[in-house]
């Protein structure tokens, strides 16, 4: 499983209660059990995206103990993350 370990948001926009809302994940480099994670929260203003938030995310795979553990290559896989390659 994942937890969060760091989490830094910068709100640039106040969102609405009726605003359809698209959140874009990029998920950046891999460092041992770390994952770092971008994300952009907008809505759409006729057609346009405009920036509502954004977050940087470091998130940590444990094992059900909580110790840490490097995340399985299935799940880099799917988040398209290479476990060969070196952290930069």
């Amino acid at each position: 499983m994942f937890v969060v370990r760091r989490m830094e948001v910068d709100f640039v926009r106040p969102a609405r209660v009726d605003d359809a809302l698209v959140v874009r994940t990029a998920y950046g480099r891999l460092r041992g059990a770390r994952v770092h994670i971008r994300q952009r929260i907008e809505r759409d203003r006729d057609g346009v995206p405009e920036e509502i938030a954004s977050a940087g995310v470091e998130v940590v795979c444990i094992r059900l103990d909580g110790r840490p553990v490097r995340p399985p290559a299935d799940i880099l896989h799917a988040l398209a993350l290479d476990a060969a390659a070196p952290a930069p």
